[in-house]
């Protein structure tokens, strides 16, 4: 039997605020205009999250992209805000 974990998506954020790795460049003022990410303009980094732990993958995005998340920074930037953290995101159905 397949085991169902209950994930939040304050979970998400936090792996998504390591992977998108947020920092300011070297040498620079510590200003907005100087920080510096990776995003590769997709989800990427949302969909390994979902599969490693065995969430509905496009119900995730759907709800992403509802707030405003249509890459990973942007999820960041836009989903954090609109979505509550403690909220447990959705599963996949379990397949009889």
């Amino acid at each position: 039997m397949q085991k169902i974990v209950k994930t939040s998506w304050k979970e998400l954020f936090d792996f998504l605020e390591e992977k998108v790795n947020f920092h300011y460049k070297k040498e620079q003022s510590k200003t907005p205009e100087n920080i510096s990410w990776i995003c590769f303009g997709d989800l990427r980094f949302v969909e390994a999250f979902c599969k490693t732990r065995n969430l509905d993958t496009s119900a995730v995005i759907k709800r992403l992209n509802e707030t405003g998340g249509y890459c990973d920074c942007e999820v960041l930037f836009n989903s954090v805000a609109n979505i509550d953290s403690n909220e447990i995101m959705p599963v996949k159905p379990i397949k009889k």
